[in-house]
């Protein structure tokens, strides 16, 4: 199996799955700090695998990092999710001093 195909299954099959089963469980993020907040607590737990050469952890914990970065990206199309992480106020700027 190539790098690729790993990579595939992985998302497909463990990724995504992740994000699914999170998202039902905690809800969307509400802005992007909170989907930061989440993120920040999983990459720690990830650390904390890696430090202790605990194999299952970090496959455990970066396959958590993965989830909630899919989450993230997948709010980002959501008005409200940008309107709470002040992307839109951002957007008007950026619009009015063009």
């Amino acid at each position: 199996m190539t790098v690729v195909h790993k990579l595939k299954d992985l998302a497909l099959f463990t990724v995504v799955p992740e994000a699914l089963r999170a998202e039902e469980k905690f809800g969307r993020f509400n802005s992007s700090h909170e989907g930061l907040g989440v993120l920040l607590e999983e990459f720690r737990e990830l650390e904390d695998a890696i430090r202790a050469n605990d194999r299952q952890g970090v496959v455990r914990e970066a396959t958590q990092v993965a989830s909630v970065a899919l989450r993230i990206v997948a709010c980002c199309d959501l008005p409200e999710f940008r309107e709470h992480s002040g992307m839109e106020q951002l957007r008007s700027r950026l619009a009015e001093s063009s």
